[in-house]
């Protein structure tokens, strides 16, 4: 769509749910997306999913045994200079 990922990249997780706790293991479902900054300060959506992570004790710290991504792809977006047409006239009186 703009070609390649811009400057800066951030991923944030947030909305950590501990499902499952023992002495040296948790498993946690957290969400995150993953945004891309441009150099003509462009801020896109460039991902949005869930992780399924399993944690183990090692010491004092939690380290990440395994995990289980789950990726969405980012909505269509629909730049403001594009052209109306009928999809896009659609799309937005779904909104």
């Amino acid at each position: 769509m703009y070609g390649t990922v811009g400057l800066y990249s951030r991923h944030a997780t947030s909305n950590v749910l501990i499902t499952g706790l023992s002495a040296d293991t948790a498993e946690v479902y957290s969400t995150f997306t993953a945004t891309g900054v441009y150099a003509d300060g462009r801020l896109e959506l460039r991902r949005a999913g869930n992780y399924v992570d399993v944690l183990r004790r090692e010491g004092t710290a939690w380290r990440i045994a395994s995990r289980r991504v789950c990726m969405l792809a980012p909505p269509p977006v629909h730049p403001a200079s594009a052209p109306a047409g009928p999809d896009r006239d659609r799309d937005r009186a779904a909104r």
